[in-house]
């Protein structure tokens, strides 16, 4: 499997076990505090962070290493974390521009509960899809405008997962860099 052949790649231990316990903490903080949004087009029942700053800061900070498995130079646009409920679903989409490159983030899921795979394809008609089964902190870099994905209902009681979106430095979206949001980051 190589990412420029097959348009995706695992990053297993993408996170530390215990960053990623932090992280659920974290976000199970947001929602009980009323600080998340519930529901969007492609998954109406999850809960959902748009930019979230924690997430951000892993999004830019990640730049270098999946650069080397993109085999170019990325800038980062936005995080998007989502908390699946049962029966939640992801519908079968392709990504706007400002996800040229997608890595799904597993970060958490209940400890007697499998994950759900996410599925990519590059037929809409889903001819052609292979299953990517994710463990809290594992990430699976992709094509997002190029690959179908979507996930079917979930089975387990909760999911918890973030979207880390790139572009090509010097690509047709590099004005996309964090999704056109003013950011001043850490002086270099």
């Amino acid at each position: 499997m190589s990412f420029k052949e097959d348009g995706y790649q695992i990053v297993r231990d993408f996170l530390e076990p215990d960053f990623v316990k932090f992280i659920n903490q974290y976000f199970f903080t947001r929602i009980n505090a009323g600080q998340a949004v519930l529901g969007d087009e492609q998954a109406p029942n999850s809960y959902i962070f748009y930019g979230d700053p924690l997430m951000d800061t892993i999004l830019g900070e990640s730049v270098q290493e999946l650069s080397k498995i993109a085999g170019y130079n990325l800038l980062p646009t936005y995080t998007y974390t989502r908390l699946y409920g049962k029966g939640d679903e992801l519908l079968i989409h392709r990504d706007r521009p400002s996800c040229e490159l997608s890595g799904t983030l597993a970060l958490g899921v209940p400890e007697d509960e499998e994950i759900n795979p996410i599925y990519f394809s590059r037929n809409e008609d889903k001819s052609d899809a292979i299953a990517i089964h994710l463990n809290p902190g594992d990430l699976c870099l992709y094509h997002g405008c190029d690959l179908y994905h979507w996930r079917d209902p979930f089975t387990q009681r909760w999911y918890l997962q973030s979207f880390l979106h790139y572009v090509n430095e010097d690509g047709p979206y590099k004005d996309f860099l964090y999704d056109k949001r003013p950011y001043l980051g850490v002086p270099r």
